[in-house]
């Protein structure tokens, strides 16, 4: 599924990796988020991380209410 490249480790071997970090609460999620919005303010989310990297560090796209 995911080919190592150069002989390196691989990409899924990487995300194992950073979900036992999660898990195991060695990297926390909730410093790096700097923006918190609905769906429907994706592009905002995009054009931010892409137009202003040092204030939108991290969105969260909240999708609590929606069916």
């Amino acid at each position: 599924m995911y080919p190592p490249v150069g002989g390196g480790v691989s990409q899924y071997s990487k995300q194992e990796m950073i979900f036992d970090w999660l898990l195991e609460g060695k990297l926390q999620l909730e410093p790096l988020i700097s923006h918190r919005l609905p769906p429907e303010r994706i592009k905002e989310a995009y054009d931010g991380l892409r137009d202003h990297p040092e204030t939108y560090t991290g969105v969260l796209l909240d999708w609590r209410g929606r069916s």
